[in-house]
């Protein structure tokens, strides 16, 4: 089992139905694909894990990396596990507002901040917390 997880910028902030449209996309491409994950969406940033297969993670992260949709993709980071994260959701999807962070325990500092800072990238553990926060928080 290998993942990924990155942030990129929105070319545009995304309306719900583009949101929508996305995910339904996603969620259709991964099924088929053994692939799971999560994404967020916060002002115009986004932060994906995608895991499964090796090949056929890095072969949608080279698929994601070249949609127009966004830029500024950025490897927050990768790597081998045992078991997945999210085993039950072909893409977990959550719009993130500053309200949702704040109730977050240890996110409060970071409200204000868009997923594609220097603060992710720099300290991968903070976005693999935030990600599974999330991801006890929809079931």
């Amino acid at each position: 089992m290998y993942f990924i997880v990155y942030v990129s910028t929105a070319s545009s902030l995304m309306s719900e139905e583009e949101l929508a449209d996305l995910l339904h996309k996603a969620r259709l491409h991964n099924t088929g694909a053994g692939i799971s994950g999560m994404l967020l969406y916060k002002d115009g940033s986004f932060m994906q894990l995608i895991e499964g297969d090796e090949a056929d993670v890095k072969n949608l992260f080279w698929r994601i990396a070249n949609d127009t949709r966004h830029s500024d993709v950025t490897t927050v980071i990768e790597g081998k596990l045992e078991n997945r994260n999210f085993p039950d959701w072909s893409m977990g999807f959550k719009i993130v507002d500053k309200m949702k962070l704040a109730a977050i325990e240890g996110f409060q500092d970071l409200s204000q901040e868009s997923f594609a800072s220097a603060h992710y990238t720099q300290e991968p553990h903070i976005a693999l917390k935030l990600l599974s926060s999330f991801n006890r928080n929809i079931k």
